[in-house]
């Protein structure tokens, strides 16, 4: 499963990962979407995973990297 976003006239495709439920990667795509426009959509991209970790499997990150999200 995955979704197309348009970002400054590209198109990202946002995979679901096969251990993330339906659920999670909707609220995934949501923090993407959610994201200003100028920052860099891959950046956002790769932070979506960390969100992901911190708000749902209770994962621990530098503070320096939360601060990202």
């Amino acid at each position: 499963m995955s979704v197309s976003i348009i970002h400054n006239n590209k198109t990202y495709i946002i995979e679901k990962k096969d251990d993330e439920s339906n659920e999670i990667y909707s609220k995934r795509v949501e923090y993407i979407i959610s994201k200003k426009e100028n920052q860099n959509i891959d950046n956002i991209i790769n932070l979506s995973y960390v969100w992901r970790n911190y708000m749902f499997y209770s994962m621990i990150y530098p503070v320096s990297l939360i601060k990202k999200l």
